[in-house]
């Protein structure tokens, strides 16, 4: 089945596409989203299949991750990044975009009040959107650790640049 982007955790590509494409340096530290852009790159120029009998188990170290409100943040932010830098701006492509912003606030206030997980992807998910209508982003200042030892990112807004990926 051919698809426009997939998922880092379960794609390949031959050598000679990275001769061809880089994944893009406007994504920093833990880049949600940057495979996602880079597929869809790749796609314009070469084939992208799935199969979707494959079996793939990810194990992901929950430690590598950033903190949950910064997770949340990226989740839209990065995601705007991409719709900006690749999708032509008609309503139509803004309604799907905008439902999508809002199937994820949807799932993450859901399972807030479910007690799946902390506040924290919500109120960062809120962040990214003031961040995406302000056209301002944030980068990681800093890392402070609170009284009970546990590190929290400090966000400092910036104007983020949209340059080409090579």
């Amino acid at each position: 089945m051919d698809v426009d982007c997939l998922s880092g955790c379960n794609m390949t590509f031959r050598k000679a596409v990275f001769s061809e494409c880089c994944f893009d340096e406007w994504f920093t530290d833990y880049g949600i989203g940057e495979d996602v852009e880079f597929s869809y790159r790749v796609s314009r120029g070469w084939r992208l299949k799935v199969t979707p009998t494959a079996k793939l188990v990810h194990f992901h170290d929950a430690s590598s991750r950033p903190a949950l409100r910064r997770l949340g943040f990226m989740e839209v932010y990065n995601y705007g990044y991409v719709f900006r830098r690749h999708f032509s701006h008609p309503r139509r492509a803004y309604f799907y975009f905008g439902i999508s912003v809002a199937a994820l606030l949807l799932r993450n206030a859901l399972r807030s009040l479910a007690g799946l997980q902390g506040w924290g992807p919500l109120m960062g998910n809120m962040l990214g959107l003031r961040a995406l209508f302000s056209q301002r982003g944030v980068r990681q200042q800093s890392m402070h650790s609170d009284e009970e030892g546990t590190s929290r990112h400090i966000l400092d807004p910036v104007h983020r640049k949209t340059g080409s990926a090579a």
